[in-house]
């Protein structure tokens, strides 16, 4: 049980960081091509 709830916050997290990742990305290449 609590595998299950470590590996679903762990994912979550690593979601959370590639949403912020690719934001951060597209802000960079809209800030590039201003």
């Amino acid at each position: 049980m609590t595998a299950a709830i470590t590996a679903a916050t762990m994912t979550a997290a690593t979601m959370t960081a590639a949403t912020m990742t690719a934001a951060t990305m597209t802000a960079a290449t809209m800030a590039a091509s201003t």
